[in-house]
């Protein structure tokens, strides 16, 4: 199971869980951007955010804009905080962080 924050972008999520979100991109209007052909968008998350290494980094299809996670991606992370943060690259090369660093938990599981 997962959760989403929307106010804060924290995504909670059961260690081990498959994880599957929508995510949406807005101008500053309020209307919704649609990725054009060569717009690339991707998911990163690290134990901290200044370490060098990720630990999990996945495109996100811009036909879909839907991350997933699978069971695998997360059941070797010890339960507790991570940092993650989501952004698109515009085929024009411009990149824009538009879910900035944000808190990710892995949740305790009983197994």
């Amino acid at each position: 199971m997962y959760s989403v924050e929307k106010k804060t972008n924290k995504i909670t999520l059961t260690r081990g869980d498959t994880l599957k979100c929508k995510i949406n991109l807005f101008y500053s209007d309020g209307s919704p951007y649609v990725p054009a052909a060569g717009d690339k968008c991707r998911f990163a998350l690290k134990k901290v955010y200044t370490d060098a290494n990720y630990i999990i980094l996945k495109s996100i299809p811009t036909a879909t804009m839907i991350l997933q996670l699978d069971p695998n991606d997360t059941k070797p992370l010890d339960f507790g905080t991570y940092t993650y943060d989501i952004e698109m690259t515009f085929d024009d090369g411009t990149v824009y962080t538009f879910v900035t660093p944000s808190p990710f938990v892995i949740d305790k599981e009983v197994y």
